[in-house]
């Protein structure tokens, strides 16, 4: 009868294996790992990205409580310059962006946007108690809309 440990090292270790199970599971080694997902699978078509964005314009009030409705709280847009993600990219050890939505004293909803490294982790400080450079003060729609195309109409 074959026990399956001699060909691991294990039939005279002291080590007692009673059963081991593999079950493949992309995501979860994905999460154990932080490996990043092909950049193809980041990408999207413009006609996806038009049913979304139409989807959002559609129901972001309605998926408010009424006490936030009608007071421009989530944003259609936000609008970054260029040199701001240069910026955050060129820190050492950055390998991405990550966004998180946040909300101000007014309860406006922004994203801020930080680096992040290869571990997967926020990049927020550059060591010296030197904070990492994080973005924020975008030009939000509503007020400050840009002019029309697919994804805003």
């Amino acid at each position: 009868m074959h026990d399956g440990l001699t060909g691991l090292g294990l039939k005279n270790s002291g080590i007692r294996v009673n059963t081991v199970v593999f079950i493949p599971c992309k995501v979860q080694i994905a999460r154990i790992f932080h490996l990043k997902p092909p950049i193809m699978s980041q990408l999207i078509s413009l006609a996806t990205a038009v049913d979304m964005t139409t989807l959002y314009r559609q129901d972001r009030e309605t998926i408010l409580a009424n006490a936030y409705k009608n007071q421009n709280i989530l944003p259609k847009c936000e609008t970054f310059d260029r040199d701001v993600f240069d910026t955050v990219l060129k820190q050492n050890g950055c390998e991405g962006l990550r966004i998180y939505y946040s909300m101000d004293a007014n309860n406006k909803v922004h994203a801020i946007i930080v680096g992040v490294n290869a571990g997967d982790e926020d990049m927020l400080t550059m060591g010296n108690d030197v904070d990492a450079a994080i973005i924020e003060n975008a030009r939000r729609c509503p007020d400050d809309c840009p002019p029309p195309s697919a994804l805003n109409e």
